[in-house]
C-alpha cells in the first residue's frame, strides 16, 4: 500500500499528504478505515513508523485514529505496543500510550504472549512503566503456559560493575531494581504456576544459571524454593544435572537449603547421583562438602552414589587415571561411602573389547605423532650442536666447549629424550595391532604412555640446558632467569588441572 510504503521510507511529509489527501475525499471515517488496513504480514503503517523509530510519523497516525494502537485485534498479531517495547522504543511506547483514546489499547503479541513478555527482556524502566499501566499483563500466559516470570528469570543476568577494563559482581547492587523482582512483585502467585514442560520459575534459572534470579525467588518467595517438577526434580537437581554452577554455589552456601540436599526425584536420585552421574568434579565436590549430604542413599535402582560412580568407571576398562569418573569413585571410598559390593559381584560384565579396541587405535595414532616429532628433534640436534661447537671451538681455540659439564648434560638429556621416544614408539606400535591380545595391548600402550612422559620431560630438560648453553658466556643472569622459567611454567601447566582437582578433592574430605 502507498501508506507503508511512505511511511517505511519514512517520508514523513508524504504520509502527512496522504492521510490529507484521504480526509479530503473520504472524511475522517475513510482515513481512519484507511490507517487500519492491515499489509500481508498483518501489520498497519503504524508498525512501519515504529519499526523505523519515527515518532513524528507514529503521533501523526494516531491523530488520525487514537484507536489504532488496537489493532491488529488481540490473537490477529502483533499489537504496535508489543513492537515498540520489543525494540525499546520507550519514547514511542509512552505516546501511544498517552494518544490512545482512554489509554486503551492492545498489549498482544505473537505466541500468545504481551507487551510484559518483552519488555523483561529489556531494561528495568520498560517493566515498571508497563506494569504501571496494566498490571494485570503479569498474569497473562502464552502459548506454552509461560507467565512474564518465567521469562525474566531466564534473562536475569548479574549486576556488574566496570573498573579498569574488567567486570566484577555488584554485591551492593539492590534486588529490587532488577526486573524479576518488579515482575514478581506484581504478581507473586506467578512463582506457583507451571509452564507446558511442567518447569515453576524457580526451575528456569537453575537451568539457565542465573544465581541471581534464585536468590530474588528465595528472598521474595521462600515457599516456591522446594517446588518439584514433572520429573520430581527440585531446582538444585536442574543445576547439577545441567551444570549450573553459580546456582549450585548457592544453594551450597545457604544453610536453608541443607534440608534440600537429600531431596529425591522420581527415580530416586538425589543431587549427589546427579553428580556422579555428570561427572563434574567440582560439583561433586562442593555437595560432598556439605555435611547434610547422605553418601549412602539409594536411588529405585538400589544404587548409591558409589554404585553409580563404580558403575560409571566400568562403562570401559580402558581409562585415565584422572578421568572425573575415576577421581568421583576414589573420592566416595575416601568419604566412607558404601556400595552394593554382591550386586557388584553379581552383575554381568558387559563386553567391552570393541570399544576398548576403538579407543586404542585412536589414542595409538594421537599419540604416535607426538613421539615421532620428538624423536625427530632429539635426533638431530645432537649431531647439529655438537657439530657447531666443535667447528666454533676450533675456530677460537681455548677450553672446548665439547668438554663442559652442560653441553655433557645437553647431550645425556637430548640423548635419553631419544631413546624413550624410540622405546615409547616400539611399544606404541605394538599397543596398535588388532592381531595382539587386548590385555597386551593395554599393558604396552601403558608403557609407551610413561616412556613418552619421561621422553618429554628429558626433551624439556634438553631445552633448557640448549639456551643456557647458548647464553651463558656473554649473558649468564639471563640464562639462568630463562633456566628457571621454563620448567616453572612447564611444571604448571602439566600440574595446573592436577592441582585444582585434588585441591577440591581435599576441601571436601576436610569437611568430611
Amino acid at each position: 500500500m502507498p501508506l507503508h510504503h511512505a511511511a517505511r521510507c519514512r517520508n514523513h511529509t508524504m504520509v502527512f499528504h496522504f492521510l490529507c489527501l484521504l480526509g479530503d475525499e473520504y472524511g475522517l471515517l475513510g482515513a481512519t478505515m484507511v490507517v487500519r488496513k492491515l499489509n500481508t504480514s498483518g501489520e498497519t503503517t503504524l508498525h512501519e513508523a515504529i519499526r523505523l523509530g519515527n515518532w513524528r510519523t507514529a503521533r501523526l497516525l494516531m491523530w488520525v485514529d487514537p484507536e489504532l494502537a488496537r489493532y491488529p485485534k488481540a490473537g490477529q498479531g502483533t499489537s504496535p505496543m508489543y513492537l515498540a517495547v520489543l525494540l525499546r522504543r520507550k519514547h514511542i511506547a509512552e505516546m501511544l500510550h498517552g494518544e490512545s483514546r482512554g489509554n486503551q489499547l492492545s498489549y498482544s503479541g505473537p505466541d500468545g504472549q504481551n507487551a510484559l513478555h518483552a519488555a523483561v527482556l529489556h531494561a528495568y524502566g520498560i517493566i515498571e512503566m508497563l506494569l504501571n499501566w496494566n498490571e494485570h499483563l503479569a498474569k497473562e500466559k502464552d502459548k506454552n503456559h509461560s507467565t512474564p516470570l518465567h521469562l525474566a528469570v531466564s534473562a536475569q543476568s548479574e549486576p556488574y560493575i566496570r573498573r579498569f577494563g574488567f567486570r566484577f559482581a555488584n554485591v551492593l547492587f539492590p534486588l529490587e531494581k532488577l526486573a524479576t523482582w518488579r515482575v514478581l512483585n506484581a504478581n507473586t502467585s506467578a512463582a506457583y504456576q507451571q509452564d507446558i514442560n511442567g518447569l515453576y520459575p524457580v526451575h528456569i534459572p537453575a537451568l539457565m544459571n542465573r544465581r541471581v534470579a534464585i536468590a530474588i525467588l528465595h528472598r521474595k518467595c521462600r515457599g516456591c524454593i522446594g517446588l518439584r517438577d514433572k520429573q520430581g526434580r527440585s531446582f538444585l537437581h536442574i543445576a547439577v544435572q545441567y551444570k549450573s554452577y553459580n546456582v549450585v554455589g548457592y544453594a551450597c552456601g545457604e544453610s536453608e537449603f541443607a534440608s534440600m540436599m537429600n531431596f529425591r526425584n522420581n527415580d530416586g536420585n538425589t543431587a549427589l547421583h546427579l553428580a556422579v552421574e555428570v561427572g563434574d568434579i567440582w560439583i561433586f565436590c562442593r555437595l560432598l562438602r556439605k555435611s547434610e549430604v547422605l553418601l549412602n542413599l539409594r536411588n529405585k535402582k538400589g544404587e548409591t552414589p558409589l554404585d553409580l560412580a563404580w558403575s560409571k568407571r566400568q562403562e570401559t576398562s580402558f581409562s585415565y587415571g584422572r578421568n572425573p569418573e575415576n577421581v568421583i569413585h576414589k573420592t566416595l571410598k575416601l568419604a566412607g561411602a558404601s556400595g552394593s559390593q554382591q550386586k557388584k559381584m553379581k552383575r554381568k560384565r558387559k563386553k567391552k573389547d570393541k570399544k576398548d579396541s576403538a579407543k586404542l587405535t585412536d589414542a595409538t595414532r594421537t599419540l604416535g605423532i607426538g613421539l615421532v616429532l620428538i624423536a625427530s628433534l632429539t635426533f638431530s640436534s645432537t649431531f647439529a650442536v655438537a657439530g657447531a661447537f666443535k667447528t666454533s671451538d676450533n675456530n677460537d681455540g681455548g677450553t672446548p666447549t665439547t668438554h663442559k659439564w652442560y653441553f655433557k648434560a645437553f647431550i645425556f638429556a637430548n640423548t635419553l629424550a631419544f631413546i624413550c621416544s624410540a622405546a615409547a614408539t616400539i611399544s606404541l606400535m605394538y599397543s596398535g595391532m588388532p592381531m595382539v591380545k587386548l590385555q597386551i595391548r593395554r599393558r604396552h600402550f601403558q608403557t609407551s604412555l610413561n616412556l613418552a612422559t619421561g621422553s618429554l620431560s628429558c626433551w624439556a630438560v634438553a631445552f633448557t640446558i640448549g639456551v643456557y648453553m647458548l647464553l651463558a658466556p656473554g649473558g649468564r643472569v639471563t640464562a639462568i632467569a630463562i633456566s628457571v622459567i621454563i620448567p616453572i611454567v612447564t611444571l604448571y601447566l602439566y600440574t595446573q588441572e592436577l592441582f585444582l582437582k585434588m585441591s577440591a578433592v581435599r576441601q571436601s574430605l576436610i569437611a568430611r
